[in-house]
């Protein structure tokens, strides 16, 4: 029925509503009409959480509301309600049968095409697609209210994309989104989506450069980064690069614009563009708190993977130091101080200590070109002790030039009477090994409690800016 005969028959309604049993067959189909509205506006705003629910109580409202008199004025309207608040929860079957049923008891043609045509989407959900298409077609030739229209427009071509008829199908989400400017932003992420799927560079991009675009897309920033990551799974994080161009301009919230370009820089990184994924990240880590944190700490990790030499450490420091309020970037600067603190000690004779620092550079840090140089300066260094073996076999798996593998494996075949070298060749060890662990874990641990003294009287330790007084757990 029309907008403007609902209100009237409203109104009469609740004159009689006093008089009227009608009253309470009245207040729960409009109990149910107004629970409809706040649940759209929520799915509208992308506020999720409760829909489900919500779509359940219009169900519960719409249905009593026809129950309470199944042949009264607005029995058709309840049903269509209820219908809709089905399809929404993906109640495929009893959508159909609330749809078909108003359907069958309307006389009112505006109410009888926006039925067929959720009919025809309740069919499309359910894989009917050349059936739900014939329902969409003859329901939008009978049908002028442009938000129904718009929607159904995007079923239609999720029909018709599914059945392989692509133009067809491009040409209906644009007209979605020019019937009703509210599926400009679901088309857009269809675009995405089968732009995907039909390996169709230009229409993702199209999509994803519309998403960037338009401020309320920032609600399915989830959705987007999930669909570019499918991208790059297809072409590759380099084209999946390219998709998010200007997502730096993006006019969403700081906090969803910078989800995007973290999202961005990653793929950058995967795609071996170190400095498209530093600049994107380094955007982000120049605003504050925990997301800018993350940011620098992330930078921090790509630029421990890469270094090669101990004073590129104080870089890094340089970098982590505005991100304290992180637990992350508290460790790695930490270990830092550790590494530096344990390499002056190997430096003045207590060779161990390279082998301690090597291995928080490694452990900790990730930093293995320098954890790989850092054993073969203990290997270098302590030549007669039997853990050079150790040291030897440690560096072995850091080793990325063929050269320097040659090498170590060389001094390892060098070494036929090396505990450790012998139980790498042949797997089985005369019981010595395990005393030699032990006795290398007892050293280890009084050279780190050493150093860990040390950070703390010489205010080296980095501690929870949000617990000054106390260190903490000591930490890599």
């Amino acid at each position: 029925m029309s907008e403007t005969g609902s209100g009237a028959r409203a109104l009469a309604l609740i004159l009689l509503c006093t008089v009227s049993q009608g009253c309470v067959y009245l207040n729960a189909f409009y109990n149910a009409k107004r629970t409809f509205g706040e649940a759209e506006d929520a799915r509208w705003a992308g506020r999720d959480s409760l829909l489900q629910e919500s779509y359940a109580d219009v169900v519960d409202k719409a249905t009593r509301a026809y129950r309470a008199d199944p042949e009264g004025k607005w029995a058709d309207d309840a049903l269509f309600l209820a219908g809709r608040a089905h399809l929404r929860r993906g109640d495929l079957q009893e959508a159909r049968t609330a749809l078909a049923s108003a359907v069958s008891l309307t006389s009112d043609t505006l109410l009888d095409a926006k039925a067929r045509l959720y009919l025809g989407a309740v069919e499309v959900a359910d894989g009917e697609l050349e059936r739900g298409l014939q329902i969409l077609n003859d329901a939008l030739g009978d049908l002028a209210d442009r938000r129904t229209k718009g929607e159904g427009y995007l079923w239609r071509a999720r029909a018709l994309l599914q059945l392989g008829r692509i133009e067809a199908g491009w040409a209906d989400l644009d007209l979605a989104a020019e019937t009703d400017g509210r599926y400009a932003i679901p088309a857009d992420l269809e675009r995405l989506i089968w732009g995907v799927r039909y390996d169709d560079v230009a229409r993702a991009s199209r999509g994803v450069q519309a998403l960037i675009g338009r401020s309320g897309a920032r609600r399915f920033g989830d959705s987007l980064s999930f669909l570019i990551d499918r991208a790059a799974d297809e072409w590759g994080p380099s084209v999946a690069v390219g998709l998010m161009a200007r997502a730096e301009k993006a006019p969403w919230s700081r906090v969803a614009r910078d989800r995007l370009l973290m999202h961005r820089a990653r793929l950058a990184h995967a795609a071996g563009d170190t400095a498209q994924a530093v600049a994107d990240a380094l955007r982000v880590g120049g605003g504050v708190g925990p997301f800018a944190d993350s940011a620098r700490v992330t930078v921090a990790g790509w630029r421990l993977e890469n270094a090669h030499q101990l004073g590129q450490l104080a870089e890094v420091r340089a970098l982590l130091l505005p991100a304290v309020g992180s637990s992350r970037a508290r460790d790695m600067l930490n270990a830092i101080r550790r590494v530096e603190l344990l390499v002056d000690h190997a430096l003045d004779g207590e060779w161990v200590a390279f082998f301690a620092a090597a291995e928080r550079a490694r452990d900790v840090l990730g930093a293995n070109r320098i954890a790989g140089g850092l054993f073969r300066a203990y290997a270098n260094s302590d030549r007669e002790s039997a853990w050079v073996g150790k040291a030897l076999l440690a560096a072995l798996p850091l080793a990325e030039d063929p050269t320097e593998l040659t090498h170590l494996e060389d001094r390892l075949d060098a070494l036929p009477e090396n505990e450790y070298a012998r139980y790498a060749r042949l797997g089985v060890e005369d019981g010595s090994l395990a005393s030699l662990e032990a006795e290398l874990q007892r050293v280890l641990d009084e050279m780190l409690a050493r150093v860990e003294a040390e950070l703390v009287e010489r205010r080296l330790f980095v501690a929870d800016p949000a617990q000054p007084d106390t260190l903490g757990a000591p930490a890599g």
